[in-house]
């Protein structure tokens, strides 16, 4: 939808129309490097890349991809491994980074006076960079980190180190499976009411507790873990809830009828609308239109090295002097997006 519109407007690449090619990686690190090589080796010719939607994926294709000049921008790959610019210098992403997601337990703790927290995560490094950063979080507030467990599958010990140290307010950082097995065994050892505050990721799937074949709980036990102690779900707004026109000359929610209208087009059928990262996706296509719209009105003055002009058809994979442009230019690009982050450039980067 983002580049229609794009293609739509008669300000913005006039000269030009774009058209994306896609491979589905499947969240799968080896497939997505096979998938870069096909597009490396394949035409039509790449100016850049939009995706993986995965860490995982996306980290193994940025790493390799700017040896080619290409730059990546992903809507939905949050690891902060990824701000690493001397390993992924030509990566750039519209969601918000993996670790902000900590900083509103930061916020509800200084207004509620809470002072002790204690964390669990899983032993992948998205989580382990996660809690690193929370921890310096609650340093530069003087809060007190009571005790920080790291959790392969066995959840027994690390609730007993909650029980041991006291802690009233835990911070889950993992992926759904591990956490029901946390909240299950807390339900056990008697971690459970309303003198306790549970945070957990709020992109598990709906009613992701009443899931039960891989815990030792009944889906009546953790129903009533859920409903009689406090728990609090951490996720991103991909969607704006303000009323401001955006780069494309609608409101978000006008973006977002449309998508759902598209979405009801028989070739979309076999697609769902995931409102977790729309917004996302939609501002990563402008973001690249209007980097390349900036670059075809450098280019037209710019000389190059050999002392020749180019223009953006001109581009090569051995070109770094256009693709060190468009990484600058991209850099610089702003705008009124379809998601929450408002103007870009969001580059939550920043955060880390």
């Amino acid at each position: 939808m983002g580049l229609d519109h794009i293609n739509q407007r008669t300000d913005v690449l006039s000269e030009y129309e774009l058209k994306m090619v896609w491979n589905d990686t499947q969240c799968n690190s080896a497939l997505g490097g096979q998938a870069f090589i096909d597009h490396l080796f394949n035409n039509p010719h790449k100016l850049l890349l939009i995706g993986p939607a995965c860490s995982s994926t996306a980290e193994n294709v940025a790493e390799i991809a700017h040896h080619w000049n290409l730059i990546t921008v992903s809507p939905s790959a949050s690891s902060p491994g990824l701000s690493n610019r001397q390993r992924y210098p030509y990566f750039y992403r519209t969601i918000t980074v993996f670790s902000a997601l900590g900083t509103p337990i930061i916020g509800l703790m200084q207004e509620y006076g809470w002072q002790r927290i204690a964390t669990v995560h899983q032993n992948q490094d998205v989580y382990i960079l996660s809690i690193e950063y929370f921890s310096s979080l609650l340093k530069a507030a003087n809060f007190t980190l009571v005790t920080s467990e790291t959790i392969i599958e066995d959840p027994r010990a690390s609730v007993e180190h909650i029980k041991q140290n006291d802690a009233k307010i835990v911070f889950l950082s993992m992926f759904e499976g591990l956490a029901r097995k946390i909240l299950c065994e807390a339900y056990k050892q008697g971690v459970v009411g309303t003198g306790y505050v549970w945070f957990v990721y709020g992109w598990y799937r709906d009613k992701w507790w009443t899931v039960t074949d891989d815990i030792e709980c009944t889906v009546e036990e953790m129903t009533e873990m859920i409903s009689s102690t406090n728990i609090f779900a951490l996720n991103r707004l991909s969607l704006s809830t303000k009323e401001e026109v955006t780069i494309a000359g609608f409101t978000s929610k006008q973006l977002e009828f449309e998508l759902r209208e598209r979405m009801k087009w028989e070739e979309n059928s076999g697609y769902t609308f995931q409102s977790d990262y729309v917004g996302f996706g939609y501002d990563a296509a402008w973001a690249v239109g209007l980097m390349l719209n900036k670059s075809v009105e450098v280019l037209k003055n710019k000389v190059f090295a050999n002392g020749e002009k180019r223009r953006l058809e001109d581009f090569t994979y051995d070109d770094s002097e256009i693709g060190s442009l468009f990484a600058d230019l991209l850099s610089e690009t702003d705008f009124v997006g379809m998601s929450v982050s408002g103007k870009w450039p969001l580059f939550a980067d920043l955060l880390c």
